[in-house]
């Protein structure tokens, strides 16, 4: 997958079921039936996984015990507070760039700031007062 163009190279292994198929913008690599790829051309890429794979999976989807606090395990063994660091622990091969660190989206510029914070406080407010009652919140700054 990549350039917005999806090729499956040939043979694949035997006894595994892949299938390829377009949904919308999304290209979906069918691996069997308990995992799926999702890709939508560009930066987006999701991985579904059944839950016959609960505490079975380790790497950069986390370790799927359903504890979100220790998703971040580097691939040797240690818990990494930043994602960064996590993700370049998990390439295959050394010679890829390792992965930079990006500036949070608003900062050094005040207008989209201010902006974001506008248009959360509707989210918040007595509009939405139902709404809100049935989500937990979380606020990060």
């Amino acid at each position: 997958m990549e350039h917005g163009q999806v090729r499956m190279r040939r043979p694949v292994m035997k006894g595994v079921e892949v299938e390829i198929i377009r949904s919308g913008q999304f290209f979906i690599l069918l691996l069997g039936k308990h995992i799926s790829i999702s890709w939508d051309l560009g930066t987006r890429l999701l991985v579904h996984i059944s839950s016959q794979y609960r505490e079975h999976v380790c790497g950069l989807c986390g370790n799927y015990d359903g504890n979100v606090n220790n998703d971040l395990l580097s691939s040797n063994n240690q818990l990494e507070v930043d994602s960064t660091h996590f993700g370049n622990s998990w390439k295959v091969k050394p010679s890829c760039a390792d992965a930079t660190k990006l500036p949070p989206p608003c900062s050094g510029n005040i207008v989209r700031l201010v902006t974001v914070e506008q248009s959360c406080r509707v989210l918040t407010s007595a509009i939405f007062r139902d709404c809100n009652s049935l989500v937990s919140h979380k606020h990060t700054t």
